[in-house]
């Protein structure tokens, strides 16, 4: 497998992880993060995926210095390179997005649970100040 083609394979996997961030990101922007999961999960696979096509990349760019290439098969390596930049900032621009998206769920479970500790609070005072008179009132009763 020459640099090329091992470039190309990258950048495919780059264009899978738009399409998949994009994905959920249009899912989120409903409301809907049940698929948030196996997204991260995917995201990982996925990295580890670009991770390994980086080393074979740096092994292949060692094994290429040493040998002359045309200019052809340079051109259509920065060509390669210049597409994975722009896919690298696509993708960092979906997950500024998604991240936002989080933000605000998270926001607002913690307004839900400040609200519900409060009411919780308030209504363990009014039953303990309402149980302790009622109970002198029932025990003046009997």
């Amino acid at each position: 497998m020459d640099l090329l083609k091992i470039l190309q394979s990258q950048n495919r996997c780059l264009n899978q992880v738009i399409k998949r961030s994009t994905e959920f990101l249009n899912l989120s922007k409903q409301g809907d993060l049940s698929q948030l999961k196996k997204f991260e999960e995917y995201r990982k696979f996925s990295f580890k995926t670009i991770k390994m096509y980086d080393q074979k990349i740096k092994f292949f760019q060692k094994i290429s210095e040493n040998s002359k290439n045309d200019e052809t098969t340079l051109f259509s390596i920065k060509k390669i390179k210049t597409a994975r930049q722009n896919l690298i900032y696509s993708i960092l621009k979906i997950d500024r997005e998604i991240i936002k998206i989080l933000q605000k769920e998270k926001e607002s479970i913690l307004e839900e649970i400040s609200y519900e500790q409060k009411t919780n609070h308030f209504m363990r005072k009014f039953k303990s100040k309402w149980i302790s008179e009622a109970g002198k009132k029932l025990d003046e009763k009997l």
